[in-house]
């Protein structure tokens, strides 16, 4: 859903008679899509017996789990696909019709639903190239461009290092899942000081390409532009800890999508992770959901 006074924003939002915006009770998701006017998107809905996966460009962006109950979950019977343009409302009205945005279009390049037939093909024709993953994982592996490596539905990872504040923190403005992992750095030191780990459920093999994709935001940090600064490195989880890819990238303050990629130089066979390391800074930073995928550059092209 998109409304015309949030330009920048599209909601995803499921409506039963358990969860409904009249009661307060709805459940959604949102998401910062600056371009949501001006460019082509892909919006994506996967539908299974036990959860409702929202993506957008290949990327999930809401997750909703089947509850008990008709009016929790009502769809296991024949639903519809509504694509339409609504002039005010409750919603959409609630700030006024602006007569100049008249008149108005929505442009539909091509509408594709699929039904999956047990095959190692994912709908969108790419190939699910990691087995053995838990299958509500292998329903977000058929959205994602490459192949899942680690758990995108958790973020209460495991963390180390000297810090005051590193908690799990939920709330709907977080995008993605609406939760996300706190840390603070309590002094600046070098960069393996502190971190969070994430653990990857399947092998890294060597000549492989290897992408993390994570929601994130600087609460404060002590750096001459604010920004804070986090440490990437895909590594084995335990002595020598090798590893390969290290990276540095500059977290904003607003809540933001971030990406780092790295052709693997060795084989991690097991106990692999992928480090977010803090101790460049004096800083607190929050890690939303977050993404590994092989076999893609890119999460969000």
């Amino acid at each position: 859903e998109h409304v015309g006074f949030e330009p920048d924003i599209v909601h995803q939002t499921i409506h039963t008679k358990a969860f409904n915006h009249s009661d307060g009770t709805d459940k959604s998701g949102k998401t910062t899509l600056p371009t949501v006017c001006d460019a082509m998107h892909k919006y994506q809905l996967t539908w299974t017996e036990d959860r409702l996966i929202f993506g957008i460009d290949d990327i999930v962006r809401f997750i909703f789990e089947r509850e008990d109950g008709d009016d929790r979950w009502p769809f296991f019977t024949p639903q519809f696909l509504l694509l339409n343009i609504a002039v005010g409302g409750d919603w959409g009205g609630q700030k006024g019709v602006d007569d100049d945005a008249f008149p108005a279009k929505m442009l539909v390049d091509y509408v594709r639903v699929y039904q999956t037939d047990g095959t190692t093909e994912n709908p969108n024709g790419l190939p699910r190239n990691t087995p053995g993953l838990p299958a509500a994982l292998k329903e977000i592996d058929d959205i994602l461009p490459g192949g899942l490596l680690n758990d995108p539905t958790r973020t209460n990872w495991d963390a180390y290092g000297g810090t005051t504040d590193t908690r799990d923190v939920t709330g709907p403005s977080i995008p993605g899942i609406q939760s996300a992992k706190r840390f603070t750095m309590d002094a600046k030191g070098n960069v393996h000081d502190g971190g969070i780990n994430i653990p990857l459920l399947a092998p890294i093999q060597t000549g492989e390409p290897i992408t993390v994709g994570f929601f994130a935001r600087t609460l404060t940090a002590n750096t001459s532009d604010g920004r804070g600064k986090l440490g990437i490195r895909f590594q084995q989880n335990r002595p020598p800890y090798p590893g390969f890819g290290e990276t540095t990238l500059d977290i904003d303050k607003d809540w933001g999508w971030y990406e780092a990629t790295s052709v693997a130089d060795q084989t991690i066979s097991e106990d692999g992770i992928v480090a977010l390391q803090f101790g460049l800074a004096e800083q607190t930073i929050e890690i939303g959901q977050t993404f590994v995928v092989v076999g893609a550059d890119t999460i969000i092209d």
